[in-house]
């Protein structure tokens, strides 16, 4: 039975995993979503989202691959700059429907990389943005493995206590009925 103390972390207690017991295996990676579209997609799905720390990261990845830009893109760079495109027409609090038009802005001048990619060839604007995004650990461990394989069930059962007890540590394991 979990104890009767006020606080989140006290409800959500492993019996036997405490942070001072417990080393978190560093394995959780953070995925943007750029980085998850499958070479020869020329089209985004149209359940696909950007959280808003996706889109700032696009757009610097876009900035930085620039040279590789084909020039209407190039000119419309300025224009996607965050402090420029959320002062316009003037400066006022920031809503969610902002952000969403940013994305929009973003994915709607990413489409022409897509329709015009070649199977992922080095070189290519496309998969320079992705590496970019791409976290630096998971692209040497894709040399390494195929990450893209489903593990076995019973890989999978192996390696979920490990997945949770991260999680408890991190403070980011929540009941669905806190949710």
């Amino acid at each position: 039975m979990l104890p009767q103390e006020d606080s989140v972390a006290s409800r959500l207690k492993i019996n036997g995993i405490t942070k001072d017991a417990y080393k978190n295996t560093n394995r959780n990676r953070f995925l943007h979503p750029i980085t998850m579209i499958g070479w020869g997609t020329t089209t985004l799905p149209p359940d696909f989202a950007l959280e808003a720390r996706d889109t700032f990261t696009l757009y610097q990845a876009l900035v930085q691959q620039k040279a590789q830009l084909p020039p209407q893109m190039i000119a419309e760079l300025p224009r996607l700059d965050p402090i420029v495109f959320f002062s316009q027409p003037e400066p006022r609090i920031l809503r969610q429907q902002d952000v969403l038009g940013y994305e929009a802005e973003l994915l709607r001048i990413l489409q022409p990389l897509l329709t015009e990619q070649t199977s992922g060839l080095q070189g290519s604007a496309l998969r320079d943005i992705v590496s970019s995004l791409q976290d630096p650990q998971l692209m040497k461990a894709d040399q390494d493995f195929d990450l893209n394989i489903t593990p076995t069930v019973e890989v999978f059962m192996r390696n979920i206590i490990h997945l949770a007890a991260d999680l408890h540590v991190a403070g980011d394991l929540v009941r669905a009925s806190q949710l």
